[in-house]
């Protein structure tokens, strides 16, 4: 399971929506979306687990680094933005405790490098959830006068330094982690399907809880169309209907007798997406996107 942050941009020129909150400057207003998102050991997107959004109400830019230092210092862990990341592991917890047969690894990137988020419980009524987060503190070790960046800086590696509770017995377990760790990567394509793709940030909302509604929806679009994307590439020989109701195809089954997956991301593209007329190639989420809207216009118009 992954989790990161991204922020959606929603600043309007003429009319701001009512409810956003500042980025980094005043003039800048956004959201901030914070998925975790499961997915197996080879990548494919399993579905979204959990999701929190929210915006700030004034940035500390006229307090001086002393000031904020002492802000951080004194707020517990549940005032900070830093908290989205423990509520996170909870969630993956939540999921490991509903999976117990499963092996749930918590993946996030060098903002989780939290004291708090490694003091959290991963205890479940029949074993424990584990974590893998890209250090980026340089915290102290068992080792005398040894820090855990200044260690790893004078070895040979061609791995991020990271901190995780799995198993590094052996060489084959250390490239599990790796392995682990690039399924992370994913996320990042979730969040261009968002933007790019369902275009969220283009979305004309008066309010931000219309958006967040809208943004509850569209993750789920974002995340299907990722799990289309990873069958059509590793499953190209699938049968389309594993997927596909035949009422949903219907204008496609027409055409062509029995189809498979990769032919039908073809065909759908070809015939519905601009971006992909007169290619062969599959292109990925965002001509899906395109290709899948359109085809939901031509089988409204098949069955009307």
């Amino acid at each position: 399971m992954v989790q990161d942050t991204t922020d959606i941009d929603l600043t309007c020129p003429n009319q701001q929506v009512k409810g956003v909150g500042p980025l980094e400057y005043d003039a800048r207003h956004d959201v901030f979306f914070h998925p975790l998102l499961a997915f197996n050991s080879h990548g494919l997107p399993l579905g979204v687990a959990w999701q929190k959004s929210w915006t700030r109400n004034k940035i500390r830019k006229k307090h001086t680094k002393k000031e904020r230092d002492d802000w951080h210092r004194k707020t517990p862990i549940e005032g900070k933005e830093s908290f989205r990341w423990i509520e996170g592991m909870r969630a993956a917890r939540d999921v490991a405790e509903a999976c117990p047969r499963t092996t749930c690894v918590c993946i996030a990137d060098s903002d989780a490098d939290v004291y708090e988020l490694f003091c959290e419980s991963r205890s479940t009524s029949r074993g424990e959830m584990h974590f893998l987060v890209r250090a980026c503190q340089n915290r102290n070790t068992r080792a005398p006068d040894t820090n855990l960046l200044d260690a790893t800086r004078g070895t040979p590696c061609l791995f991020q330094c990271s901190v995780t509770t799995l198993p590094i017995d052996n060489p084959e377990q250390v490239q599990q982690i790796v392995s682990y760790y690039s399924i992370r990567w994913q996320i990042e394509i979730h969040f261009r399907t968002l933007k790019s793709g369902c275009r969220i940030e283009n979305r004309q909302f008066e309010t931000l809880d219309r958006l967040l509604n809208c943004l509850a929806v569209y993750s789920i679009i974002a995340w299907k169309i990722m799990y289309l994307c990873h069958l059509g590439r590793e499953c190209p020989d699938l049968d389309c209907e594993i997927i596909f109701k035949r009422s949903n195809g219907e204008p496609i089954f027409r055409c062509l007798d029995r189809i498979v997956l990769d032919r039908l991301r073809i065909f759908v593209k070809r015939k519905f997406s601009d971006e992909s007329r007169g290619s062969r190639r599959l292109g990925g989420d965002r001509s899906d996107r395109l290709g899948l809207y359109r085809l939901s216009k031509a089988r409204i118009s098949w069955s009307g």
